[in-house]
């Protein structure tokens, strides 16, 4: 005879969430939940502000696309898709076709990424520059924080990989062109879906680390729902 056993799961009071958090009382792990769920929600409607606007700027702006540069860009992503297949294109060609594509469908996507990529970078230059938008060695400091966070390993170890990988240059002007853009969105009139005025102030004029903890809520929460 089979014989069902119920799950008892602990009681939500103050005990659960000393044992569950560094609260004492149920009440405060609640407003902490609340908390990050709400920074959760507030870089997430940021983030489709700033592609929003992107959006509208690559489609109004005509920028000349070094074809070197876009080039580049394409051979990194077919060197990426291939990479783990020994670098043997044959092997990248069957891929794609058991995924219903082709290497005609994926060459295409890979430059309408790389023309868009390289575009973005020139467009947020231009704006960086006639902003003079400068980047604070603490801005940069929390970015580079950040990302070592990201990938899981310690600042110092970050910070020699990207010296060593001349990748510094590239964070500082990732910075710099995310202020650009944030100067934009500044002086755009933003609307939710009900017509009303969003305060992007509230969005984009806290602090940087504000926005990185947020960030990492986000992936913490991905990562426990995969679980």
């Amino acid at each position: 005879m089979n014989t069902v056993k119920e799950r008892e799961l602990p009681a939500e009071d103050d005990e659960f969430a000393q044992l569950a958090s560094e609260f004492d009382t149920l009440d405060e792990l609640k407003a902490d939940l609340r908390e990050r769920v709400g920074r959760v929600k507030q870089v997430e409607q940021a983030g489709q502000i700033r592609d929003k606007v992107l959006d509208e700027l690559l489609d109004k702006v005509e920028v000349p696309l070094p074809e070197a540069v876009v080039q580049a860009e394409v051979d990194s992503a077919l060197h990426d898709a291939i990479h783990e297949l020994d670098h043997d294109e044959a092997e990248l060609d069957k891929l794609l076709e058991a995924q219903g594509s082709s290497r005609e469908e994926f060459d295409n996507e890979a430059r309408e990424s790389a023309e868009r990529s390289v575009k973005t970078q020139l467009l947020l230059d231009a704006i960086a520059e006639s902003e003079k938008t400068t980047v604070e060695q603490e801005e940069l400091t929390e970015r580079i924080f950040f990302q070592a966070q990201r990938y899981g390993i310690p600042p110092e170890q970050f910070i020699q990989q990207i010296s060593q990988a001349n990748q510094l240059g590239a964070i500082f002007a990732d910075v710099r062109r995310g202020k650009a853009l944030g100067s934009v969105v500044d002086r755009v009139d933003v609307t939710d879906t009900t017509g009303a005025k969003v305060d992007t102030s509230e969005l984009f004029g806290g602090a940087k680390s504000d926005s990185d903890e947020a960030a990492e809520d986000a992936e913490a929460t991905e990562e426990k729902a995969s679980e």
